[in-house]
């Protein structure tokens, strides 16, 4: 078996192929750890949330900015909330991936 040292041209392209597979893996999960600020509007619409919640003021419950700021720096927030969301039963969804987007949502205000 014979084994060579890649030349410095091969090196460089691997070094540039790995960092393009690692800035796309990131980029990735990224993407999955944000709302999908369009589906969450929708569903929370839909569920007619805003009967009782507003993006900034108080209603019959507390505001998306409230919500936030009671759970800011908690690391069990989005579960926190998820949990919360799924007891509340209001949501028109009981899709584990709608509720939590829905969470983050809340969250990112």
């Amino acid at each position: 078996m014979n084994f060579t040292l890649p030349n410095m041209h091969q090196s460089r392209f691997l070094h540039m192929a790995m960092a393009a597979l690692l800035g796309a893996s990131l980029q990735t999960l990224a993407a999955q750890d944000k709302a999908d600020l369009k589906a969450a509007q929708v569903l929370v619409k839909d569920s007619n949330c805003m009967k009782c919640h507003a993006v900034n003021r108080t209603k019959n419950g507390p505001s998306f900015k409230q919500i936030a700021a009671r759970y800011k720096d908690k690391p069990t927030a989005e579960e926190t909330l998820v949990a919360y969301l799924k007891r509340h039963g209001a949501l028109k969804s009981t899709d584990d991936l709608a509720v939590r987007n829905v969470a983050r949502y809340i969250l990112s205000h």
